[in-house]
């Protein structure tokens, strides 16, 4: 099973009142190629697509061609799109139930917390390979106070392990877990000049260690791509473009993630 994690495109983001569409745009059809060169099951996009929650109708065009031209080139491909927290939750899930027909899932926010097993389905996405080997992926958006039991990290870790623990009721040996998530982990790395609302040791900076136990946990919300505490498995993909001049000095990238007889590789592509 093959997946390709990317998070923090930020489309119709502008730099010092420079317009980077042209840039925005060769990076999705660059995507498009990998996708369909590396043979990707599953595009995990994990939040901040747009740079706004009111986007430009070009912003939202860029997204909507790149779905439609990876779903003529790909077409056995799963996309998951979550939200951070520079998107609107409405404007993203506006269009799911016309997205589902491009096997497009969008989860924008979560039911109120906590969920009945029908709710949970709305976050809990069972994913099938080409080879027919089955994953199911916890896509979880950017938590707001108001999907948390309580404000601080205990609530987004609550709000995790209660999700994980609906998915593992519907897991049978040998299927994979990865999880989503739009957040801060404490001891990350942060680009300062440019990343907006990140609780820099506050109530909400997690730790990795309250994070459940999955095969893959696929971040946003840093900038720079990182692994975390060491752990292969749990990363950052980082901004595929630099989103300040600060930016420029380290490698931008996308993951790509396969599993297959002799266990999971993790492959940076840029």
């Amino acid at each position: 099973m093959r997946v390709l994690h990317t998070a923090d495109w930020h489309l119709g983001q502008t730099l010092h009142d420079v317009d980077r569409h042209f840039e925005q745009e060769a990076f999705l059809c660059w995507l498009a190629d990998v996708l369909l060169q590396e043979k990707v099951d599953v595009l995990l996009v994990c939040g901040d697509i747009f740079d706004s929650a009111n986007p430009s109708a070009h912003a939202q065009a860029l997204l909507y061609h790149f779905l439609a031209l990876v779903a003529r080139q790909c077409p056995h491909l799963q996309v998951i799109l979550v939200a951070g927290n520079h998107d609107s939750a409405a404007r993203l899930e506006a269009p799911a139930p016309l997205l589902a027909g491009l096997s497009v899932r969008v989860v924008g926010a979560l039911p109120p917390f906590p969920w009945t097993p029908a709710q949970a389905a709305h976050f809990i996405i069972p994913l099938r390979s080409a080879s027919g080997r089955t994953a199911y992926c916890v896509a979880l958006p950017f938590l707001r106070p108001n999907d948390l039991p309580t404000p601080d990290a205990a609530g987004v870790a609550a709000v995790y392990q209660q999700a994980v623990a609906f998915a593992n009721l519907q897991r049978q040996p040998g299927d994979l877990l990865w999880l989503t998530g739009h957040l801060y982990l404490s001891g990350c790395a942060v680009s300062e000049l440019s990343e907006r609302r990140i609780f820099l040791g506050g109530a909400q900076a997690v730790a990795c260690q309250d994070l459940p136990v999955a095969d893959y946990i696929a971040l946003g919300h840093l900038h720079r791509a990182q692994t975390v505490g060491g752990q292969a498995h749990i990363r950052y993909s980082g901004a595929p473009l630099p989103l300040a001049f600060g930016e420029c000095n380290y490698a931008h990238q996308v993951v790509l993630v396969s599993w297959d007889e002799q266990g999971r590789t993790v492959t940076p592509v840029n």
